[in-house]
């Protein structure tokens, strides 16, 4: 999500270009998100899973479902005025050493 945000976001514009990454955990939940204030956002983010020019996201909303299954979240979100925010949802672990 962050190469996505630098090479077809930031990448494109001359100046202010903004990437915001948040991650919080709730309880037993990790709510991660990367957004952007790129140019040329679809109406519906989504179709971009359905686009060849989609490959890296959708090579991790694939690999989410492999390791989460349902137990897992993803969402494109188009912002106002422009941008991108890419949104997931994962369970929390703490793995003993």
């Amino acid at each position: 999500a962050i190469e996505n945000a630098l090479k077809y976001a930031i990448g494109v514009m001359e100046k202010d270009g903004e990437i915001r990454i948040v991650a919080q955990r709730e309880m037993d939940r990790l709510f991660l998100r990367v957004c952007d204030n790129g140019p040329e956002t679809p109406d519906n983010p989504m179709t971009i899973l359905e686009s060849s020019s989609g490959v890296g996201v959708i090579n991790m909303r694939d690999r989410l479902i492999h390791l989460y299954g349902n137990n897992q979240e993803f969402k494109l979100t188009k912002l106002t005025p422009n941008g991108l925010c890419v949104s997931l949802t994962i369970p929390f672990e703490i793995k003993e050493q």
